[in-house]
């Protein structure tokens, strides 16, 4: 699904910005 891969990369994106 779009939504779920969008959620993947903003997760993803803060994870890897607060780490």
């Amino acid at each position: 699904m779009v939504v779920l891969f969008i959620l993947l990369i903003i997760i993803g994106a803060t994870f890897a910005g607060g780490y």
